[in-house]
């Protein structure tokens, strides 16, 4: 949290040092010079120790406003907005005791008398009303302007908290010591902070107990699955008649696509759960994609899909587990033969730009694309026209989670029919 006892401390060190400098400068060929010369390196010394003890420029910026606005341009505006009133309000405040002064000076009262009996030792030079006045005017503003910085350090320390509550810190807590208006927002902001903490907590319990439902009934329905078809390859050997068998391939076929779908749900509830076995090492992405592509050669001969693959002769290294970046391309080019209308061409382009792997697929489809391109990675969803489609919709979900579980990116573009997915990941140089 802010120290509002150093906030404090390094705005009066500013205050001082410019006020100081100004006297020094006012009073430059008069006695007055000496002691505020004095003041002024002094004041100095003590700002430049001040800012030793500040670690970095970042140190200074939470520690005051006034830095803040001079040296940091992405500043939000509202505090200039807050320093700015400040200024105003001082300058009011300045001419409200000017007008003050005069009418003293109107009502016959001896100013200067009262000003020697308060500093005796300044020996003020009474020909000048202005400088006298003006000596009143800034020892009053300075405490002004030490009350409105006290308010300002305290609104900087509730934006703070404020942003640290936007970042998702929750724990943080804002001073509330003062029983004022700021400390009552401060202690709202807190609670509110309070507040969302739990319901994220309750969410993330929520999100846990679905999750291990699914593991636990996908991983259930294995068993009497794989009896299923194992009963069903001893039946496909047996001289069954033509009736039967046809019998049998629907039901080899029924039970083969659901075990893939329970396969799909066990591996969505793991990559989303964060509870995934990686192999991370370096591994050449250009041979990976091109295995995949391959793998499913026979496919993708059938698809009546025109492939274009541009790839780099040499081989480029990522850190990533081989089984699970291969399952991603085949993921991704699945759902390329699934949904890409047919007599189209389809690109698949492996690019290195800076310290950065891309691979970038693209392909027309033959439904609309009318759904979100961020929700289309979210666990069973799928365009509402392709339902009709055999698929357990997780395919680009199991994707996306594989690859962000291995440190990379994928990310999804609509472009009216044409559907680009792309794939980051860091740059492994030799």
């Amino acid at each position: 949290m802010i120290n509002n006892k150093k906030e404090r401390s390094l705005e009066m060190q500013i205050l001082l040092v410019i006020t100081s400098i100004f006297f020094t400068l006012l009073f430059l060929r008069r006695i007055m010079s000496i002691p505020f010369l004095i003041l002024t390196i002094i004041e100095i010394f003590e700002l430049v120790n001040m800012f030793k003890k500040c670690k970095s420029k970042e140190d200074i910026l939470k520690k005051s406003i006034i830095f803040k606005v001079i040296f940091n341009k992405n500043i939000n505006m509202d505090n200039k907005i807050v320093l700015i009133k400040a200024v105003i309000i001082i300058i009011v405040f300045m001419i409200v005791q000017v007008v003050i002064a005069s009418g003293l000076n109107y009502m016959n009262i001896d100013y200067y008398t009262m000003m020697d009996n308060i500093f005796p030792d300044l020996n003020l030079y009474r020909g000048n009303n202005f400088i006298s006045a003006l000596i009143g005017i800034i020892l009053c503003d300075l405490i002004m302007a030490l009350f409105i910085i006290k308010k300002l350090n305290k609104l900087v320390d509730i934006q703070f908290g404020v942003a640290e509550l936007k970042k998702g810190n929750f724990d943080y807590k804002i001073d509330t010591t003062k029983d004022d208006m700021f400390g009552k927002l401060a202690m709202d902001i807190n609670n509110l902070g309070d507040n969302m903490s739990l319901e994220v907590e309750e969410r993330l319990k929520s999100e846990r107990m679905k999750t291990d439902l699914i593991t636990n009934v996908s991983h259930d329905l294995k068993t009497p699955l794989t009896a299923i078809i194992n009963y069903i390859e001893l039946i496909k050997k047996e001289n069954t008649d033509l009736v039967v068998k046809d019998y049998v391939e629907i039901l080899d076929k029924r039970s083969q696509r659901l075990k893939v779908l329970i396969e799909d749900l066990f591996e969505a509830s793991k990559v989303s759960s964060n509870d995934l076995e990686l192999n991370l090492e370096k591994n050449d992405i250009n041979q990976l994609l091109m295995q995949s592509i391959v793998e499913m050669d026979e496919a993708i001969e059938n698809s009546q899909l025109d492939f274009i693959i541009n790839v780099p002769e040499e081989e480029v290294y990522i850190l990533a587990d081989g089984r699970k970046t291969f399952r991603v391309f085949e993921n991704l080019i699945y759902n390329i033969l699934k949904y890409s209308l047919e007599g189209t061409r389809v690109y698949i382009d492996l690019m290195i730009k800076e310290n950065k792997v891309n691979i970038c697929l693209k392909n027309i489809s033959k439904y609309p694309l009318n759904f979100d391109a961020k929700e289309i990675t979210e666990r069973f969803t799928r365009g509402d026209l392709s339902r009709n489609i055999e698929g357990s919709g997780l395919g680009l979900a199991i994707a996306k989670g594989l690859v962000e579980a291995q440190g990379g990116s994928l990310e999804i573009d609509i472009l009216g029919d044409l559907f680009i997915a792309t794939i980051e990941f860091d740059l492994i140089n030799e």
